[in-house]
């Protein structure tokens, strides 16, 4: 095993602090309900949206001192477009290199092939460098759903300096409700050296209700969650992953701004349908702003994997909670300009302008 020198850890510290508190430019968010705790599945942070993942797990010594140690691994993504996203880790306690416990990788993902485009398996390509072994690593990442199940499998290569190393992986999820899973994963280098064990997690993965947010309970023998560090198993330990989406839109623009008029109705409005559609995707409504004549009807799809509703202001109608790949409709009868909310996530906002057949709304 290489011994190289410990670096300044100021800039480690500024990065945590800084992902934390939203200083990074603030992927559709992660949730761990989705995957395993060592596999990350393939998934694409959406644009504009920052993917925070803090994944802490710890073991305590023996006696006398019965010391806990701590092994943390911060993520933070970005989604560049709905295929591509760029992002790092940072292990501020890792094992991979003797005396060399700051383990930074950085990273790319695309992901060219989609169940949801109609292919048959997710197929994601990720390209990383790993700054503590001076490697240049990739993973070829599939997934694939079965029912409550999701299968996953991995293939690494790590090209070191003096030579190049090869890993296999595999794990499943399964899922016992909406917002619980239970999951597993094993991963190993191949031709391992007598020091080195497999790698192996398992976790209870939970969604946080009516939040992007979720959570998942662990015990593996993985100490950094890169794709070095998941690939070598050491000691068994203990604790936990939080998921933190920060979308961007959410911040930009400033509080209280006032909303944009709605557009010409000959740029929202399909004459002559008599259904028109709104998705409900990453924490917003598409369109925000639609034009309709009266009797026209408007039919939500809640696409997020969130519950959302479509709420009127002081309540003029209401949806009621729409879970994920449900739907709504409402008849839109009278004009005027019917302003709505979800009710979890007071910030989705949305708006329709119903007019007459003259073009008049009231």
């Amino acid at each position: 095993m290489t011994t190289r020198p410990t670096p300044p850890r100021l800039a480690g510290s500024v990065l945590v602090c800084a992902a934390i508190f939203g200083l990074v430019p603030s992927i559709a968010a992660q949730s761990v309900a989705d995957r395993t705790p060592n596999l990350h599945g393939g998934w694409i942070a959406a644009p504009g949206v920052v993917q925070f993942n803090f994944v802490h797990r710890f073991e305590v010594t023996g006696p006398p001192l019965r010391k806990l140690i701590n092994a943390p691994t911060f993520h933070v993504a970005a989604g560049l477009t709905r295929w591509a996203m760029v992002g790092l880790a940072y292990a501020p306690n890792s094992e991979l290199i003797a005396n060399y416990p700051n383990e930074w990788e950085f990273l790319a993902r695309i992901r060219p092939l989609a169940m949801a485009r109609g292919f048959p398996a997710d197929i994601a390509v990720q390209a990383a460098h790993n700054v503590a072994t001076q490697s240049a690593d990739a993973e070829i990442q599939l997934g694939r759903i079965l029912g409550p199940v999701r299968l996953l499998g991995v293939g690494r290569a790590f090209w070191h300096p003096d030579s190049t190393r090869w890993a296999v992986g595999a794990g499943a999820v399964v899922r016992v409700a909406p917002w619980l899973a239970v999951a597993g994963d094993w991963a190993t280098l191949i031709e391992r050296r007598p020091d080195e064990r497999a790698a192996w997690g398992v976790g209870l993965q939970f969604g946080v209700p009516y939040t992007p947010h979720s959570v998942s309970l662990q015990a593996s023998n993985v100490n950094a969650v890169t794709l070095g560090g998941a690939s070598r198993g050491t000691r068994t330990r203990v604790g936990f992953e939080y998921t933190v989406p920060i979308t961007i839109g959410r911040y930009v623009g400033g509080r209280g701004a006032a909303r944009p008029p709605p557009a010409p109705m000959a740029d929202t409005l399909s004459r002559g349908r008599d259904t028109v559609r709104v998705g409900i995707r990453d924490l917003k409504y598409g369109p925000t702003d639609l034009v309709v004549i009266a009797g026209t009807t408007v039919r939500w799809v809640n696409e997020d994997p969130l519950a959302h509703t479509v709420t009127g202001a002081e309540n003029a109608f209401d949806s009621g909670l729409l879970e994920p790949g449900a739907a709504w409709v409402y008849t839109f009868d009278a004009a005027g300009v019917y302003d709505y909310s979800c009710t979890p996530h007071p910030f989705m906002r949305g708006r329709v302008v119903v007019r007459t057949a003259s073009g008049e709304r009231e």
